[in-house]
């Protein structure tokens, strides 16, 4: 029995699950809000409908900005 190539990247779930997932997410939750309460008045320079995002990517992200 052959296994089907999965593209997705996770932390896994049961007993396979990272032990370090939740202070990964702990620490990403901080570091993402911490601008936004540093500077309030923080705003992205570009509608959403203009930012494009990487399609064909093992990694999640943009493919460009200005």
């Amino acid at each position: 029995m052959t296994r089907r190539l999965s593209v997705r990247l996770g932390f896994g779930h049961g007993a396979y699950a990272c032990v370090g997932r939740q202070i990964a997410r702990m620490e990403l939750t901080t570091v993402l809000r911490a601008p936004a309460r540093r500077v309030p008045a923080l705003r992205i320079a570009v509608p959403l409908e203009e930012i494009v995002r990487k399609k064909d990517s093992v990694v999640r992200g943009l493919v460009a900005w200005s």
